[in-house]
């Protein structure tokens, strides 16, 4: 039997893309991480330099002239170029050195950071040994400056594109918080969801949402949508209040906020987390289609008190899409890690029937 290709592709996922980082690093590889504004890149980036226990010092080439990398001094009759700020720092110590917006740095700074990522040195100074370049930026058409990569930088990077999945970004959101906080539990609340509605998130910035000024769903703008529509409910607001709306709607756009929204609003129906934590086997079930793909985000909130709970409330769901979502949502959270909850022992059982059940439903193409 032929060996069949593997199917390839530039964009790599989160997991991938720190793992290339951190080879990367520790090879001391100045590399350029792409993607789109608002994924996470970053936040990619100072997680594996934390991880390393190495300092990050950042550069935003679109805000910079080329004085900004090395400032001219006459010292002693002679001219001379001084390193300022960040790029003084990584000569003296090591860390990583993130040249951020790079698409967006006029051609006169990335000719002035060539140098400095081929020989690194930049005005007679060399990088210390440990430092690590590291650069990123957005697509050419999705950038500031619209400058783009010049072809002698680009010819010195090795090139990673982000394309986080829909899975690295509920990761992302499920643990950027306190467990059991409020803003965990909005957290876990939002990324459940989307389980069911993945178009409220927005990798690539929709169509016309530069010339129109909207904001739109990307993972930094739930990010900061989502804290502050739970400051707003942590401040007397209801959480489907016009207050709360704008708060979303302010940072993730208004089709969006509104689907979100509508979303909480028939919870109503429904039990609270806290109960179907409390006696799953008697907690109200969802009447309807609707009320059950709404119940999905208040069953990830239950888990988060007890995953046993929720497998307990999830067996005595319905076949359909609602129960197949919950199924995906539960299979985060770890039920042997709670085996002194007084329902781990039916737990077990009903997880048994549930994944059964998922699976004849997979085999018959429903």
């Amino acid at each position: 039997m032929a060996r069949q290709s593997p199917s390839w592709s530039l964009a790599v996922s989160f997991p991938h893309a720190q793992a290339l980082l951190r080879s990367a690093l520790r090879t001391l590889s100045p590399v350029y991480l792409e993607g789109p504004p608002g994924i996470g890149k970053s936040d990619l980036v100072a997680q594996v330099a934390s991880e390393a226990k190495l300092p990050i010092e950042c550069l935003y080439l679109s805000q910079l002239d080329p004085a900004d990398l090395a400032f001219p001094v006459v010292e002693g009759g002679k001219l001379l170029r001084c390193p300022v700020g960040p790029i003084a720092n990584a000569i003296d110590h090591a860390c990583a050195l993130f040249l951020d917006e790079l698409p967006d740095g006029a051609p006169v700074i990335q000719g002035a950071i060539q140098s400095l990522i081929l020989t690194r040195e930049i005005g007679g100074h060399r990088l210390h040994e440990g430092t690590w370049i590291v650069c990123a930026g957005n697509p050419a058409d999705q950038g500031s400056g619209g400058f783009g990569r010049t072809l002698p930088v680009i010819g010195r990077l090795t090139s990673i594109t982000l394309a986080p999945t829909l899975s690295d970004v509920q990761t992302w959101f499920t643990s950027r918080a306190p467990a059991g906080s409020p803003l965990n539990l909005i957290d876990l609340d939002w990324s459940a969801t989307l389980e069911v509605s993945p178009d409220l998130l927005q990798i690539n910035p929709p169509a016309g949402v530069q010339s129109s000024g909207k904001s739109w769903g990307a993972p930094r703008n739930w990010a900061r949508g989502l804290a502050l529509y739970e400051a707003t409910i942590a401040d007397g607001s209801d959480d489907t209040s016009p207050v709360a709306f704008a708060a979303l709607a302010g940072s993730v756009g208004e089709e969006a906020a509104s689907a979100y929204l509508s979303i909480r609003q028939i919870r109503d129906r429904l039990p609270s987390y806290k109960e179907i934590a409390k006696d799953p086997a008697k907690a109200k079930l969802p009447e309807d289609s609707a009320t059950g793909i709404a119940c999905i985000g208040i069953l990830a909130q239950a888990c988060a008190l007890d995953p046993c709970a929720g497998w307990i409330y999830v067996e005595r769901l319905g076949q359909g899409e609602a129960r197949l979502a919950c199924y995906r949502v539960l299979g985060r959270f770890s039920l042997e890690a709670h085996k002194r909850s007084p329902f781990y022992d039916v737990a077990k059982k009903a997880r048994v029937k549930v994944i059964s059940s998922n699976a004849k439903l997979f085999a018959s193409g429903d």
